[in-house]
């Protein structure tokens, strides 16, 4: 009976001990400084993405083992999570548009938001193919913070990467108001629970609502190109958005790091260098992009 409880005894210290490294380099990410990042949704080539401060994954693409072959190399691993978007039509409660689930939008006809008015259908996004939802459903927002939370403690990854956080300005700005203030409870909920993982989100307007006391970043995407640089003009008006994106970050007592996502050809160096150039002008942490040879995004990696 002894030797029963002392064994017991010693894997209970065993786990306690092991939750509390976790714990502690979460902490020590915190104050990590970086100045390489990756945004890859690939598969394998480890010892690549080794080789940066950070890297955004998916991480039903890797497993726990290997993301902590990553965490142990020194490199911070955030595994995306799609907050106001499904990637795949799921069935659900079956009371949404077309016998889907319910938290399923239906705003537009056919697919992209071209066209006003319900068609029976869930809104597809006409770029990416993912379906727009409801992040006010209670079933939607359950399954997101659920999904969360696994990716911080089944996958063991150090953070979230929170992505479609914007509804397209062709929804109602009544849904819109509304879809932004679950994305503030959203984070407040995941930041509550994980005080010391690393929450980037995809949008750099979050400063303006008060986000910047619950994330550690944010990621600016198509900061400077799409494949060819950005006009003039837009580069011009960028340019205003990123210094006051500066200004803002400034006034806060915590340090929040700005990322860029660019997208170019891998051959086309001069574009990649202006990209990477333009974002270390104000202090922000660049990555370029693009397309692998199926012509899936993010799935390349510029070194």
């Amino acid at each position: 009976m002894m030797k029963k409880f002392c064994f017991f005894l010693l894997f209970f210290l065993l786990a306690v001990l092991l939750i509390s490294c976790f714990s502690l380099r979460r902490k020590a990410i915190l104050h990590k400084e970086i100045k390489r990042y990756l945004c890859y949704y690939g598969k394998g080539k480890l010892d690549s993405l080794a080789n940066f401060d950070l890297v955004i994954i998916s991480p039903e693409n890797y497993s726990p083992e290997k993301i902590s072959f990553l965490s142990r190399r020194g490199t911070i691993v955030v595994g995306y999570i799609s907050v106001g978007e499904d990637e795949t039509l799921q069935l659900g409660d079956r009371k949404g548009p077309g016998g889907y689930a319910s938290w399923y939008l239906d705003y537009f006809q056919g697919r992209g938001t071209g066209k006003k008015g319900s068609d029976g259908k869930p809104d597809q996004n006409e770029e990416w193919g993912s379906y727009f939802v409801n992040l006010n459903n209670r079933l939607w927002l359950k399954h997101t913070l659920k999904k969360a939370f696994l990716i911080l403690d089944q996958d063991k990854c150090d953070g979230l990467f929170l992505d479609t956080v914007l509804y397209p300005e062709e929804y109602p700005d009544k849904l819109r108001k509304k879809f932004r203030r679950r994305i503030i409870y959203l984070v407040k909920k995941i930041r509550r629970k994980y005080p010391s993982a690393y929450l980037l989100i995809n949008d750099q307007g979050v400063f303006l609502e008060g986000l910047g006391r619950y994330i550690n970043g944010v990621m600016y995407e198509d900061f400077t190109a799409v494949f060819e640089k950005h006009p003039p003009e837009e580069l011009r008006w960028i340019d205003q958005e990123a210094k006051e994106i500066n200004k803002r970050r400034n006034k806060l007592k915590k340090r929040i790091d700005v990322f860029t996502l660019d997208y170019a050809k891998e051959d086309d160096v001069p574009l990649i260098n202006f990209c990477y150039n333009r974002a270390r002008e104000f202090g922000f942490i660049p990555s370029v992009s693009g397309k692998d040879k199926k012509g899936i995004w993010l799935n390349v990696i510029y070194e």
